[in-house]
Parts: structure tokens; C-alpha cells; sequence
């Protein structure tokens, strides 16, 4: 099983700007223990490395999407 960064990475990358939500949902497909919590901690820690962008777009909403220069091929982050 791929660490929970590359399956996120693996997400966006295919499928674009998602919301946290969306993005939430697609990974937890995958990994059913992953909380709320632990989800955040990931996202935080790839937009620090400067992989990601997260955007608040409303009051509870937040929109995930690759940095313009960034191309993510699978596998090829070491986390």
C-alpha cells in the first residue's frame, strides 16, 4: 500500500482541483482508518514541501490543487 501523501498526490494530479471534501473521500476510499485529523496533517505537510496549494474557498470548504509547475509521476516522491 502506497503512503496516504502519494495516493493524494495520485488524486489530484488526475483529477485536478478537488475540494477537501472530495479529496477526503477519495483517499478514505483506500485507507478506511484515516480521520479528519491525520488528513490534515498530510495536506499541511505537502504544501509545505511546496507540492500542493489549499485555498479556503468558503467558510468550511477548501480547494486542493497541484502547484502550476509541479508534475507528479507516480512514485516518483520519496515521503
Amino acid at each position: 500500500m502506497m503512503p496516504i501523501k502519494s495516493e493524494i498526490m495520485e488524486i489530484v494530479s488526475r483529477q485536478g482541483n478537488l475540494t477537501d471534501t472530495e479529496l477526503f473521500n477519495s483517499v478514505q476510499k483506500r485507507y478506511s482508518w484515516l480521520n479528519l485529523k491525520e488528513f490534515n496533517r498530510e495536506l499541511m505537510e505537502l504544501e509545505i514541501q511546496g507540492l500542493i496549494h489549499v485555498f479556503q474557498i468558503g467558510k468550511d470548504k477548501r480547494r486542493i490543487e497541484l502547484v502550476k509547475d509541479q508534475q507528479y509521476v507516480s512514485g516518483e516522491f520519496d515521503f
